[in-house]
C-alpha cells in the first residue's frame, strides 16, 4: 500500500481525534493530548515546535478495512477509527503506569508528569470519550443498527484486551504455562484491539453485512 496513503488516512485519523478533544476544555483532556503527542508538559511549552507523533495503526487498520469493503471514500467510518485509536491510548497510558514505565515515545509519560492519580482519570476519560465518539457514525449517515453494532464490537475488542493482559500479569507468577496458552493469551492482549478495528472498518464499508464483518475479524 503506497505511503502517501497511509500517511494520509493517518492524517485524518489524527483529525478526528483531535476534534474530539478540542471540543473539551479542561486539563484533563490536555493530559489526553500531550499523550498523543501534541502539546507538552506544563511549564515547557515551545510555541511553534513540531512534535512527530506515532502511526495511528488501529486507526488506519479501520480505514483500510473500509476501503476494502466499499472501495471508496473512508469518511463514515472516522469516527469509529478514532474511537479504536483512543481505547488503544487508553490502554498505554494505563500499561505505563502499571508497567512503572517513566517514557513514552522518547517524551515523560503522562503519570510521570501528572502523577498516577490523574493518569488514571486521563486514560478512563479516554476510554469513555471514544465510546462517545463512536456515536457519531450516525451523523454520518450510517445505520442505527450498524452504529450499535460498532459498539457492541468496540467493547467486545475492549474486554478481549484487558482479559488477555489479565493473564498476562498472572502468568508472570507461574512457570506452568503452556505455549497454547501463552499465544492465545498474546493473542487477546495484542490482536483483540486490531482484529476489531478491522471488523469496524468492514461493518461500515460493507453496509453491515455481519459475514464481511466477521470474516476481516478473523484475518
Amino acid at each position: 500500500m503506497r505511503a502517501e496513503l497511509i500517511c494520509n488516512l493517518n492524517d485524518q485519523v489524527d483529525a478526528q481525534i483531535r476534534a474530539a478533544l478540542s471540543s473539551r476544555d479542561m486539563d484533563l483532556y490536555r493530559m489526553m493530548s500531550y499523550h498523543l503527542g501534541w502539546g507538552e508538559k506544563p511549564g515547557e511549552e515551545t510555541p511553534g515546535r513540531t512534535i512527530r507523533t506515532a502511526l495511528r495503526r488501529h486507526g488506519v487498520g479501520c480505514l483500510v478495512a473500509t476501503l476494502a469493503t466499499c472501495g471508496g471514500r473512508s469518511k463514515a467510518a472516522l469516527p469509529a477509527a478514532a474511537a479504536v485509536e483512543m481505547v488503544a491510548s487508553f490502554v498505554e497510558i494505563h500499561d505505563d503506569i502499571q508497567g512503572g514505565h517513566p517514557t513514552r515515545n522518547d517524551r515523560d509519560a503522562v503519570w510521570w508528569v501528572w502523577g498516577p492519580a490523574q493518569a488514571i482519570n486521563a486514560g478512563d476519560g479516554m476510554h469513555a470519550l471514544a465510546r462517545l465518539t463512536i456515536l457519531d457514525l450516525q451523523r454520518l449517515g450510517v445505520a442505527a443498527d450498524s452504529t450499535f453494532r460498532a459498539m457492541q464490537i468496540l467493547d467486545h475488542a475492549s474486554l478481549a484486551m484487558c482479559e488477555g493482559r489479565f493473564k498476562d500479569i498472572e502468568a508472570q507468577e507461574r512457570i506452568d504455562m503452556s505455549v497454547d496458552k501463552y499465544v492465545e493469551m498474546a493473542r487477546e492482549k495484542s490482536g483483540s484491539l486490531m482484529s476489531g478495528a478491522f471488523q469496524l472498518g468492514a461493518l461500515i464499508g460493507s453496509g453491515g453485512d455481519e459475514k464481511t464483518t466477521e470474516a476481516f475479524g478473523a484475518a
